[in-house]
């Protein structure tokens, strides 16, 4: 799962005489739907609202309990049917009581195969910190035998006149590495210049 080839199949969708819901409904299945499709029904929340204590207690009992029976169906829906900052102080609330300071990452990525743990990992990235989702999601494009290039051009030219500074900010606290150097040399030719240009 990609965060941004899915962007591009939604985008597709959109342009189509088919709804994006349908797609994901015709293109994926079982608890990898659910998510889809929740994110895609996803209302608009207030970002800045903290949720209140009887809240944050009630989602962090239910996530304990579904990952526990490993509900990984109510786990999407729970997760896609909450704000960015509901996530976020679920996540921190569920570190605090494990015990042994168990990640909810970590944990769901115990019961999770590889699509759907892909999308739960981006989604808590992403309520996290945005810059430092983006930043994983390009290190990933790096790493490994050969470079995904759509990943990569998509990122770097879609967020150069953006937030590409603190992206790359975070790219080297995620990695001690610098961007420009990673992208150096795993690149190269007129492609490799037109990269370092809009990174630089």
């Amino acid at each position: 799962f990609n965060l941004v080839e899915t962007c591009d199949l939604m985008l597709e969708a959109v342009v189509s005489t088919q709804s994006t819901g349908e797609r994901i409904e015709d293109e994926t299945t079982g608890d990898l739907e659910t998510f889809l499709v929740g994110v895609l029904e996803r209302p608009s929340f207030d970002e800045s609202a903290e949720p209140s204590a009887q809240t944050a207690t009630s989602d962090l009992e239910k996530m304990k309990l579904y990952v526990q029976e490993k509900r990984i169906g109510d786990i999407a829906t729970l997760l896609t049917g909450m704000s960015l900052r509901r996530i976020s102080v679920l996540q921190g609330s569920y570190y605090r009581d494990s015990g042994n300071e168990v990640e909810l990452v970590t944990a769901l990525s115990d019961i999770t195969g590889h699509h759907i743990r892909d999308c739960f990992t981006s989604l808590l990235l992403v309520s996290r910190n945005y810059n430092y989702y983006v930043a994983h999601e390009l290190n990933a494009s790096l790493e490994g035998r050969g470079t995904d290039e759509g990943t990569l051009t998509r990122i770097i030219v879609t967020r150069a006149d953006k937030d590409l500074v603190q992206i790359k900010n975070s790219y080297t606290q995620l990695t001690d590495r610098e961007l420009k150097k990673d992208v150096h040399d795993d690149t190269s030719g007129d492609y490799r210049k037109t990269l370092l240009a809009l990174i630089n």
